[in-house]
């Protein structure tokens, strides 16, 4: 719980960097937080990084196939990288 405050107080205060390395070691001990892998997918998108928000998708669908939301947002990524390119 500690680690989620100082990475949400990261993103608050602007260190998008900072925010991000530390939510991906937090994930390399808590792989199965879907929290955790939405928030660091909505970083990515907000860099337009869609192949790192596509990999946050499929980690989600991964451990949870039948969520219709995470469904629609990982089509919705698959859209939008293929119309950026």
């Amino acid at each position: 719980m500690t680690m989620k405050r100082l990475i949400a107080l990261c993103r608050h205060n602007d260190m998008q960097n900072d925010a991000i390395a530390m939510l991906n070691k937090y994930l390399e001990i808590n792989q199965v937080d879907e929290e955790a892998w939405v928030e660091l997918c909505d970083m990515y998108l907000a860099r337009q990084n869609f192949l790192k928000a596509q990999y946050c998708y499929e980690e989600l669908l991964a451990a949870n196939p039948v969520n219709y939301q995470h469904n629609v947002k990982y089509a919705e990524i698959l859209y939008s990288q293929a119309v950026a390119t």
